[in-house]
């Protein structure tokens, strides 16, 4: 049951960290020279469930031995592995102020 929760928890902490992120950009979507950050987000490593049990061997004396039957595989949650800004080319607006510059992507010059 436990692990129940660290899963759950795990997965309210990761969607935390993304709206951070959502707020950070909507925050400074105005800001000159932003570029929005994108999370990304990636599972913990699966684990092989098994169940232990004994089984009987077919001898005289009636021995037991133990053994491991495969359940399947369970995943223990998700976090933010990073968050990675996007350098997409914005678009360009003339300030008026002769000391402003602007750097284009694709070296296209017009």
């Amino acid at each position: 049951m436990l692990r129940g929760f660290y899963t759950a928890t795990s997965g309210m902490m990761a969607q935390q960290r993304r709206q951070e992120v959502l707020s950070n950009n909507i925050t400074n979507a105005q800001t000159p020279g932003y570029k929005q950050d994108q999370t990304s987000l990636r599972a913990f490593p699966e684990l092989l469930i098994q169940r232990m049990e004994n089984r009987q061997l077919p001898t005289t004396q009636n021995r037991s031995m133990p053994t491991m039957t495969e359940i399947g595989a369970i995943n223990t949650g998700v976090y933010v592995q990073e968050t990675i800004p996007d350098f997409v080319q914005g678009s360009l607006r003339e300030t008026g102020v002769s000391t402003d510059l602007a750097l284009v992507q694709g070296g296209n010059t017009g």
